[in-house]
């Protein structure tokens, strides 16, 4: 059922990312947790208004998704977004979208990755002074993501992969 979620969750991002006139390629094999590589309109595109041609361009990003169908807000191991966050610095930025019951999408860029998890990283310096049981990994919550805004992303995705 997890996997079952997970490929609704990509193929939802999937149809959104065609709709801003990406090229998407899935990243079945991907060790660092990633599930699409975009490539990018040369221009950005309107939503779902695209343009009979447009070209595109040698930017890329890659693309995390979580459908989360209950519960609180999805967990990520810390390893993971150090990687994201990284590689975000010296190639691709990653992007992270979660879709919540299939309709509430949320997206973090890299700086709202690395936000998070620098919060993580203070909260576990002050568990280990105290001499505590370590918070095991990074929580996305929605407040420091971003509301899924299909007249803005295009032109976000367009910004941080410049």
């Amino acid at each position: 059922m997890t996997q079952h979620n997970g490929a609704m969750g990509e193929a939802e991002a999937l149809k959104d990312f065609l709709q801003m006139g990406a090229s998407v390629n899935s990243l079945t094999s991907s060790d660092y947790g990633l599930d699409l590589h975009l490539q990018l309109p040369l221009v950005p595109q309107k939503f779902g208004r695209l343009e009979s041609e447009w070209a595109l361009s040698g930017r890329t990003a890659h693309v995390q998704v979580k459908n989360m169908t209950k519960g609180g807000s999805p967990s990520v191991e810390d390893s993971s977004v150090e990687g994201w966050v990284s590689g975000s610095k010296v190639g691709s930025p990653t992007f992270v979208f979660v879709i919540k019951n299939n309709k509430e999408k949320t997206f973090y860029s890299p700086r709202d990755l690395a936000r998070l998890l620098a919060i993580w990283k203070g909260r576990n310096a002050e568990k280990r002074a105290k001499g505590e049981k370590e918070i095991e990994s990074v929580t996305l919550t929605v407040d420091a993501g971003r509301t899924f805004d299909v007249d803005l992303l295009p032109t976000l995705l367009h910004l941080w992969t410049k």
